[in-house]
């Protein structure tokens, strides 16, 4: 199962703007960095998950038990809990999408990031960072409490910009498929299907594609575009794929079709196992604490040790006492009449 491509996600954002004006009844932290938020618009109720771990964005009919909430879901709760939904929108056909809430302590913003590690973060209207999944620093960005959040940056053309003088402007010596998928980010497995269904090959230098088959690309790309049918396909022994249009190499699977892409991602989540990721900096804290413990536990046997070798000294005397006090009371008569005997 694929991460959510631009193009999937737009489609998704679509399908979520139902929720404007919902209010969000609670949000819960589950596992494999998966987030819960339980909204409601009278009469419906809807549960969105935003899971960074896989990066998708959709719509659930499985309800998982919650954990105990860590605090940053008790921060999120704090400020966004009863708050209204006023937009949801995909930030420049980026993988980025931008939850806009109005509650009583002001406007807030939820972003969720789809790439790279993922993170979601909270800001006030002005967009100042009030708390993140997680800590990062790019190039160009930094996700920090206190910063000013900035939108990553990307030179990248939208499908309704697409035309046979745009795809020539990007043509260049690297294969077209890879120039393609990173100015034109609809999604490799949709780029793939595009190019079989006009003749050129993915590994194509893109300098030796003729204006004629740009241009029949082009219009492909657009018309994939505008007809897209949600459905899974579910190849043997592998995860479910959901996908927005029919795909060729998968021509031999049959295609279970949905209504919402939110229904297919859904089924296919059902089947895919969550993995837990291990936050690098986190698991190098934990095995110095293991390590640590272990310090302790050795220092705290040695002493246990020395205490029981002690008290078992201590008991020997005690056991002997009176003998021992016996001793001692003739060496000083011993020592008092060697005395009396030298006056």
């Amino acid at each position: 199962m694929h991460e959510l491509t631009n193009l999937e996600l737009k489609f998704i954002i679509k399908e979520l703007q139902p929720l404007i004006g919902g209010r969000l009844d609670n949000i819960y932290g589950l596992e494999g960095e998966r987030f819960r938020l339980k909204m409601r618009k009278a009469p419906t109720q809807f549960d969105l998950i935003l899971d960074l771990n896989r990066k998708l964005i959709y719509l659930t009919k499985r309800i998982e038990k919650a954990p105990a909430p860590e605090d940053f879901v008790m921060s999120l709760r704090k400020r966004l809990k009863n708050a209204k939904a006023e937009s949801i929108v995909q930030h420049a056909f980026d993988r980025v999408a931008v939850f806009q809430f109005s509650a009583k302590d002001g406007k807030f913003i939820l972003i969720a990031e789809l790439f790279s590690n993922g993170n979601l973060v909270l800001c006030n209207s002005e967009y100042k960072i009030l708390n993140c999944l997680r800590r990062e620093e790019w190039k160009d960005r930094r996700i920090w409490p206190g910063q000013t959040y900035a939108f990553p940056s990307a030179k990248i053309i939208k499908p309704s910009e697409l035309s046979e003088s745009k795809l020539a402007s990007m043509m260049c010596e690297k294969h077209i498929i890879s120039t393609l998928a990173r100015r034109l980010p609809i999604g490799t497995i949709y780029l793939e299907e595009a190019l079989a269904r006009v003749d050129i090959g993915a590994d194509e230098k893109g300098r030796t594609v003729d204006g004629k088959r740009l241009r029949k690309l082009a219009q492909e790309i657009k018309s994939m575009i505008a007809n897209l049918s949600p459905r899974l396909y579910q190849p043997e022994n592998a995860q479910p794929e959901f996908a927005l249009t029919e795909l060729s190499n998968h021509s031999l699977l049959k295609a279970e079709k949905f209504k919402t892409l939110s229904e297919a991602i859904d089924k296919a989540a059902a089947s895919a196992p969550v993995e837990v990721k291990q936050d690098e900096g986190l698991q190098q804290q934990r095995e110095k604490l293991k390590r640590a413990l272990q310090e302790q536990r050795e220092t705290l046997a040695r002493y246990e040790a020395g205490a029981k070798e002690a008290k078992e000294r201590g008991d020997a005397i005690y056991a002997n006492y009176q003998k021992v006090a016996n001793a001692l009371e003739e060496g000083k008569k011993v020592r008092k009449r060697k005395v009396e005997l030298e006056l």
